[in-house]
This record gives C-alpha cells, sequence and structure tokens, in this order.
C-alpha cells in the first residue's frame, strides 16, 4: 500500500465531523453534519441510532469527497463529547436516549450530594473532579431513582465514542480518558467502585466494559459497518479519547507543563501534569491524559467568545451590521483599529465573567457578573474592546496558576484565529503561543491515536511532532509582560472584593422580584 492515510473523527454535542489526514498530518479532506441533540428545558439528549446514522453518512461523504480509496485508510480514530450516559441493552441496543452533558435534571441530586460534605469530598479525591449534573456517576444515580426500569434493562454504560466505536467493529469497551471524568479512582486506574456503591450503585457494578487506553486497537470495521461508511472491512480501528484531551494532543500539548487553551463559547485551560495536585476547591477536575503517566488539569471558565461577540455587538454595532451586508468579518476591521491602542487598554480592566450562570473556574460563583473598572471620560470605543481581549486573557491568566515551569500554550478554538489576541495571551500569561493549521484539532488528535495504532509512530509526542503544522508562533513581548503582571494583581483582587457585592446584588434583585 502506498503511504496510508488516518481518519479522525469528532462527534460533538451540536457538530459531527469526519477528517482525513496523510502521514505528515496534512488535512485531505473534511465532512461533517449537524448532531441533532434534543434540548426540553434542562434535558439535553440524543438519539443514539440517529447518532450512527449521521456519523456513517459523514465517513461516506467523506470518503467519496477525498478520492481515496478505502484500502487507503490504515486505521480510524475518535474522539467524542464526554461525560453523559450511553446505555445498550442485552442485544447492543440503545436502552433509551443518550443522556448528554449538559443535561440538567440530577441538579437536585448533586445539591444532596454537597449537603454530605464527606463524600463530596471523596468524590474528588478519588476521581479527580467534583460531581455536576451532567457526570455519568451522578446520571446513573439518577435513572436508578427515576427510571429504574432502564437501568435493570442496561447491560453496559458507555461514552459516546464507545457507542460509535461499537457501531463500527461489534466490540463494546471503555477507554481511559473518557471513564477518568467521573468512574475510575485515577490512582489505580480501575473503575471507583466505593463511590458508586456510594451513590446507590452497588447492584449495577457490572454495567462497565473493559478499560482501553487510547491507542489500543479495539476491534475491526464489519461488514455491516463498512456497507454503511464506505470503509474497508477490516480496517482497524481504536480505542480514541475524550475530546477535549484529543484536542490537547491535535494542538501539541503532549509534554509535562504544556497547556492547551480552547478559545471557544466556554474557555477550556488544560494543563499537562505528571501527577494529580489536589485541589481543595471546585473550579479544577483532573482526566487522565491519552499519553501514559500524564494527566490534564481542567480549568474551564464558563465563557470565552461570548464576551467580545457582547462586546462588538454592543459598541460596534453600526459596523457590526454593515460588515454582514457585506457579507464579511469584522474583526480583522476593528483589530486594524485596535493597533492604535496601548497595551493596559488606557487602564481600563474587563472582568470576562458574562455567562448568565456566574462563574465556574478559576473560583466558583453563580452570581459573578461581567464589568468594567476604570473608565474616565478619555475611554474609547477601542479602549473598551481592548480591555476586553485582555480580560479574557487574564481569565487565561488566572487559570493557569497552578502551572509549573514555562511551558507552551498551544491555543485553539475560534479565539485562535485572531493573531492579535493570540500575542495579548502571550504577554498576559508570559508563556509561548503557539496555533495549529488545522481546521479541525479534535479530529487530527483522534488521527494521532490511529497513525499510533497502526505502527507509524512509537508514541504520542513523536507522532504529534510529526504530524503538527505550526501556523505561528509567538513569544511573549518582555515589556508588556511586565505591565500586564501588574494589572493582573488588580485584576485578581477585583474578582476577590467582588464576590460579596455579587452576592449581595443577587439578593436584592431577589427580593425586589418578590416584592
Amino acid at each position: 500500500m502506498a503511504a496510508p492515510y488516518f481518519l479522525g473523527i469528532d462527534a460533538g454535542t451540536s457538530k459531527i465531523g469526519a477528517v482525513l489526514f496523510d502521514v505528515n498530518g496534512e488535512e485531505v479532506a473534511g465532512a461533517e453534519a449537524r448532531a441533532e441533540a434534543i434540548y426540553d428545558g434542562c434535558v439535553a439528549e440524543q438519539n443514539m441510532r440517529r447518532t450512527w446514522t449521521i456519523l456513517a453518512e459523514t465517513i461516506r461523504r467523506l470518503i467519496e469527497k477525498s478520492g481515496v480509496f478505502p484500502d487507503e485508510i490504515a486505521c480510524v480514530g475518535l474522539a467524542a463529547q464526554g461525560e453523559g450516559c450511553w446505555l445498550l441493552d442485552n442485544s447492543g441496543e440503545p436502552v433509551r436516549n443518550a443522556v448528554l452533558w449538559n443535561d440538567g435534571r440530577a441538579a437536585e441530586l448533586v445539591r444532596r450530594i454537597k449537603e454530605n460534605r464527606s463524600l463530596y469530598s471523596r468524590i474528588k479525591q478519588v476521581t479527580g473532579s467534583f460531581p455536576f449534573p451532567g457526570a455519568t456517576s451522578v446520571i446513573l444515580a439518577w435513572l436508578r431513582a427515576n427510571e429504574p426500569e432502564t437501568l435493570q434493562r442496561a447491560k453496559h454504560c458507555v461514552f459516546a465514542k464507545d457507542w460509535l466505536r461499537y457501531k463500527l467493529t461489534g466490540e463494546v469497551y471503555l477507554e481511559a480518558t473518557d471513564s477518568s471524568s467521573s468512574i475510575l479512582d485515577l490512582t489505580t486506574g480501575d473503575i471507583a467502585f466505593e463511590i458508586l456503591t456510594e451513590l446507590g450503585l452497588g447492584d449495577h457494578l457490572d454495567i462497565f466494559p473493559k478499560i482501553l487506553k487510547s491507542a489500543d486497537i479495539a476491534g475491526h470495521v464489519t461488514c455491516e459497518a463498512a456497507r454503511a461508511t464506505g470503509l474497508k472491512p477490516g480496517t482497524p480501528v481504536v480505542a480514541g479519547m475524550f475530546d477535549i484531551v484529543a484536542t490537547a494532543v491535535g494542538a501539541g500539548a503532549v509534554r509535562k507543563n504544556d497547556t492547551c487553551t480552547i478559545l471557544g463559547t466556554t474557555c477550556v485551560n488544560e494543563i499537562v501534569r505528571g501527577s494529580i495536585v489536589d485541589t481543595p476547591d471546585n473550579a479544577s477536575g483532573f482526566e487522565y491524559h491519552a499519553v501514559p503517566g500524564l494527566y490534564l488539569n481542567v480549568i474551564a471558565p464558563m465563557a470565552g467568545t461570548p464576551n467580545l461577540d457582547w462586546a462588538v455587538g454592543s459598541l460596534f454595532a453600526h459596523e457590526l451590521e454593515a460588515a454582514r451586508k457585506d457579507g464579511r468579518s469584522i474583526f480583522e476591521d476593528l483589530e486594524m483599529g485596535l493597533q492604535a491602542t496601548r497595551p493596559g487598554a488606557s487602564g481600563v480592566i474587563y472582568q470576562p465573567y458574562i455567562s448568565s450562570g456566574g462563574e465556574r473556574a478559576p473560583f466558583y460563583n453563580p452570581n459573578a457578573k461581567a464589568g468594567f473598572f476604570g473608565i474616565s471620560s478619555q475611554t474609547t470605543r477601542f479602549d473598551l474592546l481592548r480591555a476586553v481581549y485582555e480580560g479574557v486573557a487574564f481569565s487565561i491568566k488566572d487559570c493557569l496558576q497552578g502551572a509549573e515551569g514555562s511551558g507552551t500554550v498551544f491555543l485553539s478554538g475560534g479565539g485562535a484565529r485572531s493573531r492579535f489576541w493570540a500575542q495579548i495571551i502571550a504577554d498576559c500569561t508570559g508563556k509561548e503561543v503557539v496555533v495549529q493549521d488545522a481546521s479541525n484539532l479534535t479530529a487530527k488528535g483522534a488521527a494521532i491515536a490511529a497513525g499510533i495504532a497502526a505502527g507509524l509512530y512509537e508514541d504520542f509526542a513523536k507522532a504529534a511532532t510529526a504530524m503538527s503544522k505550526e501556523k505561528y508562533r509567538l513569544s511573549p513581548t518582555e515589556r508588556n509582560v511586565e505591565l500586564y503582571d501588574r494589572l493582573f494583581a488588580v485584576y485578581k483582587e477585583l474578582r476577590l472584593r467582588h464576590m460579596e457585592l455579587w452576592d449581595m446584588r443577587k439578593e436584592i434583585l431577589d427580593g425586589f422580584s418578590r416584592g
């Protein structure tokens, strides 16, 4: 066979994508489709059969579009949304719709778990993360209380990519990075049986299949799956990984002290660590990295790019409307105007807590709100806009305070398209920022695991180096680093002093609405 190709799958909550890569990490072709999540109030689900059909159709379109013959695809890698609950019965069919990670029905159960301080703390100590409504362990406990017949019918509990892999191969497995979110004891790598028993799941501990590592071959494409997808029967399929782990791998964050920031709707910051560092707060969690022996410390603020969307829509509404009519992006024009502003935004500091849900990292306060500090009569619209760029960068710096050494920030997500913003992040954090030239780093991370499984690369570090294509690399500007370090002290003090004020504001407004 000529130089092989690797298929990377990215099955997200809102979008399902498939990308073909060559051995050098070049994108050959890609295809995507809407994932069709089902929302109804606090309910968030997906029809499991429909999700598989969408993926199969997407792979078939990709192969037809690429011109690559199916027998040239050496291996398939998968990454998908994490947590949630995907249940199979004895015949391998879905028991019900998948419950997704952003489902909110178990919120009251989480509140009750929190009241048991001992259990709440032990869950964090054992699994690496505090419980939340969309955690697999919590959803299972909720199902036991509210849909006991569902658990009685369930033979296997898996994650999104595990379901899709099962449809490709007919083999049922879990995989370590996904499982490490809430159902594993991170010190042993085994199912956290004691914690799950305390959550009332003692009668269902046999529901979890065998756990594989990310680059392990989990099976081969069946004849039935080949007919649905256009893949060649017998093509190997790797275990894959949790999508945020795959993004870190695709971005190149595969060594200790590297960091990966996914600057999108949320702002996920991941620090690569060699061990689990005890964090008594509820602002961060730990997952297994795909690289054996490493962990990802995940600190994810509620809002990243929505801060910028709000600022542009509020401060530059006329320009935004004109750009939309012309079918062009406004951001390049605005960033040209921002070149005339100075670092520090003329003394204006922005707190980027714009989500209606407040903030969850690097601190937790559901009443937190965004705001500007330091406005004067000389402050311009561009000063305010620059302060928003800098405020999000300060939030990233806030999240990365526990990172050791200089490291490198591998920046991804929609915000990574802005070189201007990337330079501010480099200056604020004092770290080198790297942006890769790839349309889908999650799919690339999955494809890197496929390359290792196919024997082309020895490990993740070598595979990521071989398949990574840097778009640009930015070093921090020493003078700006000094300024931002001093302003960051003000930024952090502001959020500390606002804690009580945010709560007071909420209490006043709640009292007024009741009256």
